[in-house]
């Protein structure tokens, strides 16, 4: 079985690891997995973030993209197979999921990092092949897209991998030096790339509330976007500059949690949950809205504090309980981090990829012997 990733131009980095876990490891005939992205720039940039070769396709792939004409795409990936010889095309992202339609003779899958919006759901409907499996990191991303009329049989579960040692080895560094005194804090992180529907407008609210008992309180707002900016001035605007806190921006989510207090996930829509698995990983403790995804994860006072409605008072009761009491921190962070090693396991990721992988060759149905460790009893 020869694999190609096409990692298109959507894919976040903040969703890397899972990616990188799939392009490393050599396939079962001893040949690694090939990957390629959409033009040079991107295919430098993954190259150098995964450490392997990311081919770039010709330039009528990138016009496919800014176009919206999936179908020029496919010559350029017939060359490329006719190189490489691959099997099975993995798509990661809807554009490279769109431009796998334009090679319908190819076998191919894609991996979704988080729940479609409105606009999304629209886009896969058109741009998707009828029959391509979709991974999915939760059980309510699913649900979400049955709800838009995609064919949830199509729908494989399988959870995010967690990187255990690049946790440790944060820890180890002393991370949370970098950013602030011993004695200063808490640090509380969001998830992140900041969006409208992220909840981290609503949790840097929360935490400017809480500010007011615990004066050293800062915030982390995660990766760059333009909600995140809009986040900052509004900080700024309100008096509570103070708050903000800017790390290194090569850190990725082993050291933005290791050198955070808490994590506070104030959701108001499904999103990707590689933030709380992290999280969970590093023994951070969690603070999060009520929303499917999370709940799949997190029981209140018993790995975390769930509120049920996503708005900055309830936000900051919950925010405030969990930076008061550290015996209940130290509890929801130790029982946390022991399910982590059980759900986010790199072995079980590439298992259960590889699974899926096998089944679509063989034309059985994409979910069969694959395993949601996260609902596994």
């Amino acid at each position: 079985m020869n694999v190609l990733h096409l990692i298109g131009p959507d894919y976040p980095a903040s969703a890397l690891f899972g990616l990188r876990c799939a392009c490393r490891p050599p396939t079962p005939t001893g040949r690694p997995p090939r990957a390629a992205a959409f033009d040079a720039r991107s295919a430098r940039r993954w190259s150098a973030l995964l450490g392997v070769t990311v081919e770039p396709l010709a330039a009528t792939a990138r016009l496919a993209h800014l176009s919206g004409a999936s179908w020029l795409a496919g010559p350029a990936l017939r060359r490329l197979r006719g190189r490489s010889g691959f099997d099975l095309l993995h798509a990661w992202g809807i554009d490279a999921a769109a431009a796998c339609r334009a090679v319908p003779e190819f076998p191919s899958v894609v991996t979704l990092e988080r729940a479609p919006t409105e606009r999304d759901a629209r886009r896969m409907r058109i741009m998707l092949a009828p029959s391509m499996p979709i991974i999915v990191a939760a059980q309510a991303t699913r649900r979400r897209l049955a709800e838009v009329g995609i064919d949830p049989r199509r729908c494989v579960v399988i959870r995010p991998p967690i990187d255990f040692r690049a946790v440790n080895d944060a820890r180890a560094a002393r991370s949370r030096d970098r950013v602030a005194p011993p004695t200063e804090g808490p640090i509380i992180l969001t998830t992140g790339p900041a969006s409208r529907g992220g909840g981290q407008f609503v949790a840097a609210w929360a935490a400017g509330m809480v500010s007011t008992v615990h004066t050293g309180l800062r915030i982390v707002v995660p990766f760059e976007s333009a909600e995140r900016e809009r986040i900052r001035a509004f900080l700024r605007a309100v008096g509570f500059g103070n708050l903000w806190l800017n790390p290194p921006r090569e850190w990725g989510w082993p050291e933005l949690t290791a050198a955070s207090d808490a994590m506070l996930d104030a959701s108001a829509e499904e999103g990707p949950i590689e933030p709380l698995a992290w999280a969970m990983a590093s023994g951070v403790p969690i603070a999060a809205s009520a929303i499917r995804s999370t709940t799949e994860l997190i029981a209140d006072h018993h790995n975390g504090l769930l509120c049920r409605t996503a708005e900055p008072h309830p936000v900051a009761r919950v925010l405030l309980r969990l930076v008061d009491d550290a015996a209940l921190r130290r509890k929801l962070a130790d029982t946390a981090r022991g399910q982590a090693y059980e759900v986010f396991s790199v072995r079980e990721y590439c298992d259960n990829v590889r699974r899926l992988h096998e089944n679509v060759l063989a034309g059985r149905a994409a979910d069969e012997g694959v395993r949601d460790t996260a609902m596994a009893g």
